[in-house]
This record gives C-alpha cells, structure tokens and sequence, in this order.
C-alpha cells in the first residue's frame, strides 16, 4: 500500500529539510533530561554510582539542581538545524527516487534511511562529542563550577588537535547511525501501514499526526538494537587523557571493568528517550508537512490572483 493511498499527503522536496528541522529541535528539548543520565550512566565504572535511572536523576537534581538534566543541550538544539534537517531531507530525497526503481514501503526506507543516517555522520560525530563532554563536566557538583560552554569547549578542541579531534569516535558513529537510521524509518514506515492496516487510512489531521507519534515511539525504541555501540562511542569520545588507544582497547577496558553487562548501562533511560524522541519527532514533523502545504498552497494562490 502506497503512501498516498494510505492517505498520507504528498509534499514538496524542501519541505523535508524545514520539517525535520522543527522535529529536531522539539525533540531534543523534551527528551535531553533522559539523554543526560543515559550518558552519565555510561560513564559509570564497575562500582556505579547509580543503582537505576531514578537514582541517577534525584542525584544529578540534589547536586546540580533540574538545571544539570539540561548541560550540553544548547550544541545539539543549534546543530538540529543540520542535522535532522539532513536527515528528514535527504531521506525523503531518497525515497522520492526509489519509487521509480520499484521498490516501496518499508524496505524503501531501510535504504533512503541507511543513506540518510551516513550522510548526517558528519555533523553528529563533533555535535555528540562536545555534547557529551559538557554533560559530563562537573559531575556530582553544584551547578556552573568547571562549567564551560560549548564555544569555548570546541575552540579549545580546535587549539588543540585541530579538526580531527572534531572526528574522534567517526567509524562507532557511522557503526550506530547507518543501521540505526535503516530501522528507524523502516520501522516507523512498517508501523504507520500496520496502523492503516488495522484501523483504516488517517483520514484527519489529527489522526495522521497520531499514527505518526505513535509509528515514531516504536521506532525511537527498537533503533536501539545497537545499544552496546553507543556505550563504546560515547566512553571513546569523552576520554580526554589518552586512557584508550583505539575502539578494540575502548571496548576491551570497558568489558574488564564490569562484564559485558556494562555495555547496557543506561538501557532504561536510553529506551524512554527514544519512545519520547519518536513521538515528538514525528509528531512534529507530520504536523510542520501537514501545514507547510496548506500555508504554500495560500501564499500561491493569493499570488495568482493578484
């Protein structure tokens, strides 16, 4: 069953771009909270800190006050401008392209997805890199001792290695984006057609909009199959001192220290963020597409008659 059939409206290519833009950034600011303990939690050594998600937020709320849930946030809400809008764009790009090759569907998305996900590689890695050093920077203490911004975090980076440090952790994030970004949009494309499938085409705004969230929440959670690859990305590109010599030594370190346990630390808050992720990206998205058409469609004819 095609998107059209299925009710879904069609729309311009740049649409993409400006809509996943939007999504982006409604998404990181809701599910950052969850993102921060997801990376402080796999930060934790052997002896952890936080015995669970719930811990890890009243401790980082008693000694760094709601305020440390959202260090860090300000680089990846400016970089969504790039980001999900390369994402949202060049998937559809994609997809839009496929169509005449015969192939549809989710197995259309897997591709346009896998393609979408190297493409936003090269934003995400130095965006990630600085986020994550800025939510690891004073922990268990009040809130603005240490504390750097992320300019002045990435012009010292610069000072000292250069663009390359930017880089560091480039093949563990293209290992976590690629196959993440095929299921991503093969398992929110599998679940709005189970959804149509089930219980009719959307035929209203509202509906459409709600198909979406709920097809986004599926796919933020099961994307993260490769859960194990974000835990050595995100030790690998936090280490500052020289600790790590390579990803195999990242990985093997990380193993001997508490088993291959500690590759699923932060599994918990690592699924809501991504179910809220979905949602509101999603959500968002289909709303920005929704209306984009009817304002363009308006500001067209308005023009014509005149």
């Amino acid at each position: 069953m095609t998107r059209v059939a299925q009710g879904w409206p069609q729309e311009p290519l740049t649409c993409g771009f400006v809509a996943g833009w939007f999504g982006g950034c409604v998404a990181t600011i809701v599910s950052h909270p969850a993102d921060t303990i997801k990376v402080r939690m796999q930060m934790e050594g052997a002896k952890q800190r936080y015995q669970n998600s719930l811990q890890c937020l009243l401790n980082i709320c008693k000694t760094e006050s709601i305020r440390g849930l959202f260090k860090g946030m300000a680089y990846p809400l400016c970089s969504q401008l790039f980001i999900n809008a390369a994402v949202f764009g060049c998937e559809n790009v994609i997809f839009i392209e496929l169509q005449p090759q015969g192939l549809s569907g989710a197995r259309a998305k897997a591709v346009s997805g896998a393609v979408a996900g190297a493409v936003q590689c090269l934003i995400v890695c130095p965006a990630e890199l600085i986020k994550i050093r800025m939510q690891n920077q004073g922990v268990g203490q009040s809130y603005g001792i240490r504390a750097i911004g992320p300019w002045s975090a990435s012009k010292q980076l610069y000072r000292e290695q250069g663009v390359a440090g930017f880089y560091r952790g480039w093949w563990l994030t293209m290992a976590r984006e690629v196959p993440q970004y095929s299921l991503y949009f093969s398992a929110c494309q599998y679940s709005k057609e189970k959804l149509a499938d089930t219980f009719g085409p959307p035929k209203t705004q509202l509906q459409r909009t709600l198909h979406s969230a709920l097809s986004g929440g599926f796919a933020g959670v099961v994307t993260w199959l490769w859960y194990p690859v974000d835990v050595v990305k995100t030790r690998f590109q936090n280490d500052t001192s020289g600790k790590y010599k390579g990803i195999m030594d990242c990985y093997s370190k990380l193993v001997s220290e508490g088993g291959h346990r500690m590759l699923f630390a932060g599994i918990m808050p690592t699924l809501v963020r991504g179910f809220i992720n979905g949602v509101a990206t999603f959500a968002t998205v289909d709303f920005v597409k929704t209306h984009w058409d009817s304002v363009f469609s308006g500001s067209a004819n308005r023009i014509s008659r005149k």
